[in-house]
């Protein structure tokens, strides 16, 4: 919506940005939530309205009985510029921006909050031990780090060869060459205590295959669902009727899917969930 390298162009942008959200989202909109939220004028969030209109002819009515211009049914905006997350944290009691829920726009429905998330424990370590890691990691450096494992040794210093992160979707880990163990293993940064500085590493790194290798998972509701469950399944996960869902992730990473779909694991260790894999015959 224009050059945002100047500041008021960017400013107006977000106020246009804005308008188009609430009457999405929230099917109204008003001068007064321009005001309360962006600290303009009554022209100014006027003027901003009807640019809108200019922009996206038809979208907004107004509604002379509750003063205040309402999206149509039929209004379309731009695939991707906004999400459910965004209209939540925006809009919804109990969101994170005081200033847009409280605005004056007579939309509270109830009071209290009306959202929640479950918050697990925040997962952090060391911060200069990170520090070293991400930097050996980013010059190909070897690192001699303190590391607590829950499996064989429970303390021990170890050299490493970080190359690579990933997030298993509650976590971060350092994919790294492990001297002691002369293979590739994932570190959980939660669990690393101490670092040395980075220094040059002795030989070159090993091509890590797993990182570099894609597969691709090919799920289906779980066939000990019935047909109603199987449906619910499939609406849920955006599988078409009778449909696969094809996920295409690391080799390194693949585990990480499965535990967090709840199905079997590489290694053939079951799971029952609700989805289950498509096996070639």
């Amino acid at each position: 919506m224009g050059n945002f390298s100047n500041p008021t162009l960017w400013a107006a942008a977000q106020r246009l940005a804005f308008i188009e959200k609430s009457a999405w989202w929230r099917g109204t909109v008003n001068r007064q939530d321009l005001q309360a939220i962006f600290g303009v004028s009554l022209a100014q969030a006027s003027a901003d309205i009807q640019k809108y209109h200019e922009l996206n002819p038809g979208a907004l009515v107004y509604n002379l009985n509750k003063k205040r211009y309402e999206g149509i049914q039929t209004m379309s905006i731009p695939e991707g510029s906004t999400t459910l997350e965004e209209a939540l944290r925006l809009f919804f009691p109990g969101g994170s921006n005081e200033r847009v829920r409280f605005a004056a726009s007579g939309m509270a429905v109830a009071t209290g909050a009306r959202l929640d998330m479950v918050a697990l424990p925040q997962r952090s370590g060391n911060l200069e031990a990170m520090r070293r890691v991400f930097m050996a990691s980013l010059q190909g450096l070897s690192v001699r780090m303190r590391y607590l494992s829950v499996h064989g040794a429970k303390d021990s210093w170890r050299v490493v060869r970080p190359h690579a992160w990933g997030h298993d979707g509650n976590r971060w880990h350092v994919r790294a060459w492990c001297e002691a163990s002369g293979e590739f293993r994932d570190f959980v940064i939660g669990r690393i205590v101490d670092a040395d500085w980075p220094v040059e590493a002795e030989e070159p790194m090993p091509v890590d295959k797993e990182w570099e290798e894609m597969v691709t998972l090919k799920l289906r509701p779980a066939s000990g669902l019935d047909a109603a469950q199987r449906a619910a399944i499939a609406q849920d996960y955006g599988i078409a009727t009778n449909g696969v869902l094809t996920i295409s992730v690391r080799k390194a990473m693949e585990n990480y899917v499965r535990a967090r779909l709840n199905i079997a694991l590489s290694d053939g260790t079951a799971a029952a969930g609700q989805l289950e894999e498509v096996i070639k015959k």
